[in-house]
């Protein structure tokens, strides 16, 4: 089987550009000896959600249970061609809040928790407790990427969560 990647992204152009009608794999203008290549990268692209088999018939040697003769690119597939991601990058992305006093709380035990001098740990703590909100986002932005910047430190973070 040869999951050919100039072949997919051609079948998958094709049926995106008939979107949302499905397009007859006879219409793909293959040749005899392909026909296999054809059928293993159809049903690779069917499992990988990219296109949804519209007809098939029984018995082949691609699948014990059918072949494909019809079919329609999905959603996903069409995400997976736009540069940009589609929708799904969209619909997919996460957003993290963090809540101000959550962030102050961090630092302060991490000042109590520091080696710093009495009246320092003070000092840091009430500056803490002064901070708005948006100096605080500043701040957590800041330390993130002055962490990025260290690939060291940063791996020994994900180690942590791993």
């Amino acid at each position: 089987m040869k999951l050919d990647r100039t072949m997919q992204l051609d079948i998958l152009t094709k049926l995106q550009n008939i979107y949302p009608s499905d397009l007859m794999i006879n219409e793909l203008n293959i040749s005899a000896k392909e026909t296999d290549d054809v059928q293993s990268i159809l049903s690779y692209l069917s499992e990988h959600d990219l296109i949804e088999p519209v007809i098939k018939r029984p018995g082949t040697n691609v699948s014990p249970s059918s072949s494909i003769l019809s079919a329609k690119i999905t959603a996903k597939g069409i995400d997976f061609l736009e540069e940009d991601g589609g929708l799904s990058s969209v619909l997919n992305t996460v957003t993290v809040k963090f809540d101000a006093e959550n962030i102050r709380t961090l630092f302060k035990d991490k000042i109590i928790a520091s080696s710093l001098p009495g009246e320092e740990k003070k000092n840091m703590l009430e500056r803490v407790k002064s901070l708005s909100g948006d100096v605080l986002k500043t701040v957590v932005l800041k330390l993130i990427e002055k962490g990025l910047e260290k690939p060291d430190l940063l791996s020994q973070m994900f180690n942590l969560i791993s």
